[in-house]
């Protein structure tokens, strides 16, 4: 085994005892079961007033965007909104589109700057890489291979940072411009997929609690920290179940690490890839121009279909991600 694997401090986190109940909705959603009314937030004239005047104001008055905090404007409507946005998040289906801003009312800075205050209301923006980004664009930049967000390729579900010390609480992702052809968004709860292993599959369920090797890209940790951690991917706690996953993390990781993904942690990967493939347990839709979408990133995952382009730059697919935490520092780590 390499000597570089670096050991997250949970190791294991198998609950002495599962439910013996499906977990429910709304938290437990599939197609059938979900409304617009769950995740869909017209944003009110009285809120885009108050933005208006913060654009107003920043136009008069630039401050950089990392440099915005709510408490700069007075955002009362704002903060109702966003409230329900945030229980929708935590207590909810996981997930929330806000529609929409006017693009034609902003520069594209200005609806990031909007973007910005507007999650701010819900917890702290938090560097996105261990460089402290901050601000991440969703384009395409010519990356190959599947699963890359800078291509047209599509990514599979997944959570954001599952390689990470502390994964993002919330992202959220502003949709500048749609693609000419695809790019579909899909969102999938992770509490669904939890009562499908139960009913269906629970002699692999409790895999998903036990350690994988997860691999750590280059961009999201320090130069000389280890390539590949350990850490599950299920967890059980006071609020319910939480997941971070990506399928081919566990598999690159014990790869690097020198070793071969243990057969219950193959099939678990396996059985989970199988559930996310059935059209009925997620939600699709197509993101739109001037729409935001947040997501708690332990509760749902989320893919993205393959898509087809314009040629000219000013054209190109183009999403703009934060990330959120309520706790710890806004560092990569936390």
């Amino acid at each position: 085994m390499n000597s570089k694997v670096a050991f997250y401090p949970i190791q294991d986190s198998t609950p002495t005892r599962f439910p013996s109940r499906p977990l429910t909705y709304p938290r437990a959603w599939t197609q059938k079961t979900l409304n617009n009314a769950d995740y869909l937030f017209p944003i009110p004239e009285d809120c885009l007033e108050e933005l208006g005047h913060c654009v107003a104001s920043l136009r008069s008055q630039p401050i950089p965007t990392l440099m915005l905090t709510p408490r700069m404007f007075k955002l009362d409507a704002c903060r109702a909104l966003m409230k329900r946005v945030k229980n929708a998040l935590d207590k909810g289906v996981g997930y929330a589109v806000l529609d929409r801003l006017s693009l034609k009312r902003y520069t594209e800075e200005e609806a990031i700057a909007v973007h910005w205050l507007l999650g701010s209301l819900m917890a702290s923006p938090v560097a996105q890489k261990w460089n402290g980004q901050m601000i991440h664009h969703v384009t395409d930049r010519g990356m190959k291979g599947e699963n890359s967000e800078q291509s047209t390729a599509g990514i599979k579900f997944h959570t954001d940072g599952p390689h990470a010390l502390t994964p993002p609480q919330y992202l959220g992702l502003l949709c500048l411009r749609r693609a000419r052809k695809g790019g579909k968004s899909l969102v999938v709860s992770w509490s669904a997929v939890f009562n499908e292993l139960l009913h269906n599959h629970p002699d692999v369920l409790q895999r998903g609690f036990r350690a994988f090797p997860i691999q750590r890209p280059e961009r999201s940790r320090a130069p000389d920290s280890p390539p590949v951690m350990s850490k599950p991917y299920m967890f059980m706690d006071r609020g319910g179940l939480r997941m971070h996953y990506s399928s081919h993390k566990p598999r690159e990781g014990a790869k690097i690490a020198g070793r071969t993904l243990d057969e219950e942690g193959r099939k678990f990967l396996d059985t989970v890839d199988s559930i996310l493939a059935k059209p009925h347990m997620h939600h699709e839709f197509y993101l739109q121009r001037g729409q935001i979408e947040f997501l708690n990133n332990s509760a749902v995952g989320h893919e993205r279909t393959p898509f087809e382009d314009y040629p000219e730059p000013r054209r190109k697919r183009h999403l703009v991600r934060i990330y959120f935490r309520e706790q710890g520092r806004i560092s990569y780590d936390g």
